[in-house]
């Protein structure tokens, strides 16, 4: 039976079988430093690995932009989902069995009738393939290798002529202006008439698995355009799209990298050779948002774009941009010229499948692709060129590759590789201290988090701090103790990650790792110091009670209404002398 709502046992079983650094593992490199392990960041733009991550605790922290939390947290955060989305995610990639009903983003009531159009179109198109009508089409798209599974699982149809989608269209009741708004048909002179007419279609959806528009292959020899695409509009942006994104999400996860490719066919081309962890940029150079969404999939990134002029310079210059974004990146070089279906119509399959296991590093590619550029013969253009690969190796986060790729280039290059090494050095990024401002610690009294951390330690302490005082005066540490008290309710010993899971607000989160970083954090539960710090928050109680009903008095004329609230001071001194042993 699936859920909408996850309590809180099954969140803790949850955490408790997912190891937070095989997790975190598989989204970031970690390195092993003593008994935890360490990562740049991805949560700032991180240069020295500023990310700690503790096994036994089961938490993470960077000590630089202040990011951390359990596994759960490190999910949503990472993958921009909500918090029972990301439980959801944890279970998955931990194997354990559990069904829940993902929570789907909010949809713009304005786009409501746009989305049911081009779900209604994908199905039309899906259907016509497979009718009388789309024989020739199917034939075709068998021709091309397109098996019947293989189209259904891309939601590959066929556009019929004599505006056939828009009559469709009509007949359910469907805006025309809304279908031209999303693009599937459009306006000439008053008429309606379809956009992707007598053409196989290849539904096109965002990450969320959502169709938002279509590339279209002619089927007529004539046509003006072999290839025909949605224009952009506020459902398609492609410069924001990762084709493919929604299907490849659990192959890359298995495979522990994602292959990147220019377009649709190109996925499906690998697809047609069992390769599923294939995502494509439809055409586009790499863009911030593309990067971002495709290192959700895996930070080890394989570039395959086609193997002519124009895809090996789209290699090279995505490989920068991927590096900068602290991505592992390597290429795919494929055996003879072309794109991935001239692969398989010329090599089969099994030639694709073997380029995939001896991917090139992307230095090594570099090195490779800016030599046939330059002419290193000419002192100038060799300069420029190491140069230019200085600047790639600098982003290079492992000091191992640093050394291995600046001794390669002082060979490639004949210059002494001191003179490399010095220019790797100087020209190494440094963290921005502007950029990324340490925030600035809570302040509170010393005694509260004493009864916090003790409390943190031992159901004991904290059911003693319940039954002795209840309250602490700074809002914080009051919200924290009440957390705390609550969680003993059904547990006798607080986990740290498990904990977590119960704090959803950001600040409070913030708090918690503070108190946890307390530098005077006591080993094991203290009743004498903890005794003596609840005294000290009933002393400042009294103090502040005494202070506020001196300044009633003064306000009060009338002589029995004073002489009452002396009386209410005179107990609350009597009470803050019996405290302190006077």
């Amino acid at each position: 039976m699936t859920q909408s709502r996850i309590d809180d046992n099954t969140i803790e079983t949850i955490r408790k079988n997912a190891d937070i650094v095989s997790i975190i593992g598989t989204y970031i490199p970690l390195t092993k430093k003593g008994k935890n392990h360490v990562a740049l960041c991805p949560f700032h733009d991180d240069h020295n690995p500023s990310m700690s991550i503790n096994a036994t605790k089961q938490i993470y922290k960077c000590f630089v932009c202040g990011a951390g939390g359990n596994v759960f947290n490190f999910v949503a955060n990472f993958e921009k989902i909500g918090f029972l989305n990301a439980v959801a995610k944890v279970a998955s990639l931990s194997h354990q069995s559990f069904d829940y009903i993902e929570r789907k983003k909010e949809v713009d009531p304005n786009k409501v009738e746009g989305y049911k159009i081009l779900n209604e179109s994908s199905a039309f198109f899906k259907y016509q393939l497979f009718s009388v009508d789309g024989t020739h089409a199917l034939e075709y798209a068998h021709k091309r290798g397109l098996t019947d599974d293989i189209i259904h699982m891309f939601d590959i149809g066929y556009a019929p002529k004599q505006h056939a989608l828009t009559h469709f269209l009509q007949a359910k009741k469907f805006s025309l202006y809304k279908a031209k708004e999303v693009n599937v048909i459009n306006e000439y002179e008053g008429q309606f008439y379809d956009v992707f007419e007598n053409r196989l279609t290849f539904a096109i959806s965002n990450d969320d698995g959502q169709v938002v528009g279509y590339s279209a292959r002619a089927l007529d020899a004539q046509a003006t355009s072999k290839y025909i695409n949605t224009n952009t509009n506020d459902y398609y942006v492609k410069s924001d799209l990762v084709y493919n994104f929604h299907r490849a999400k659990d192959a890359a996860r298995k495979a522990g990298h994602i292959i990147v490719v220019e377009g649709v066919m190109d996925v499906i081309a690998f697809a047609r050779a069992n390769i599923f962890n294939v995502v494509a940029t439809l055409g586009t150079a790499l863009t911030a948002t593309q990067i971002e969404k495709i290192k959700r999939l895996s930070y080890n990134i394989v570039l395959a774009y086609d193997n002519d002029d124009a895809g090996q310079a789209a290699n090279y210059k995505a490989l920068s941009l991927l590096l900068k974004a602290k991505a592992n990146v390597s290429v795919l070089q494929y055996p003879i010229s072309g794109d991935p279906d001239d692969i398989i119509a010329k090599e089969g399959t099994k030639a694709l499948t073997q380029a995939c296991e001896q991917p090139f590093h992307a230095i090594e590619f570099a090195f490779k692709y800016a030599a046939s550029l330059y002419n290193l013969g000419v002192y100038q253009q060799k300069k420029t060129y190491m140069l230019a690969m200085v600047d790639l190796i600098k982003l290079l986060s492992d000091s191992v590759d640093r050394k291995h790729f600046s001794d390669l280039l002082s060979k490639i290059i004949d210059i002494d590789v001191s003179e490399i090494y010095k220019a790797v050095s100087n020209a190494k990024p440094q963290p921005s201290t502007i950029a990324i401002a340490k925030r600035q610690p809570f302040i509170l009294p010393s005694y509260e988090i004493e009864i916090l951390t003790q409390m943190l330690l031992s159901k004991e302490a904290a059911y003693y701090f319940r039954d002795q005082c209840g309250f602490l005066n700074d809002p914080m540490a009051n919200q924290l103790a009440l957390r705390i008290l609550s969680y003993y309710r059904e547990h006798d010993v607080l986990e740290i990650a498990d904990m977590l899971s119960r704090i959803n607000d950001e600040e409070q989160q913030r708090f918690f790792f503070w108190v946890l970083d307390w530098p005077l954090f006591p080993k094991s539960y203290n009743p004498v110091s903890l005794d003596e710090s609840i005294i000290r928050v009933k002393t400042k109680m009294l103090d502040d009670k005494i202070k506020q009903l001196r300044q009633k008095s003064m306000l009060i004329q009338d002589q029995d209404e004073k002489l009452s609230v002396v009386a209410e001071m005179i107990v609350a001194q009597k009470e803050k002398d019996r405290l302190n042993g006077k």
